[in-house]
């Protein structure tokens, strides 16, 4: 591998982890009453949580970019 490809790897790689910590900057503003009950309930429960996101992931949906217009994809938990 020549180093200019390299080069795009590790760029696109150093994107990927900005673009991703933003989003979770963003995140921990709108943590709140929601994410504690959602935490006590996890922890009052026993067995395996199982938790499934109802659309794709953004990689498989070319063209979608992260932005705060972009909805949260709503997701279903489970107790197995």
């Amino acid at each position: 591998m020549n180093d200019n490809k390299k080069e795009q790897i590790l760029a696109l790689a150093r994107r990927t982890l900005d673009t991703e910590a933003q989003a979770l900057r963003k995140m921990e503003e709108t943590l709140g009453d929601s994410f504690v009950e959602a935490v006590e309930s996890i922890l009052a429960n026993r067995g395996k949580l199982i938790a499934a996101a109802n659309s794709p992931p953004r990689w498989l949906r070319p063209g979608l970019r992260a932005s705060s217009s972009t909805p949260a994809r709503p997701f279903t938990a489970t107790w197995a």
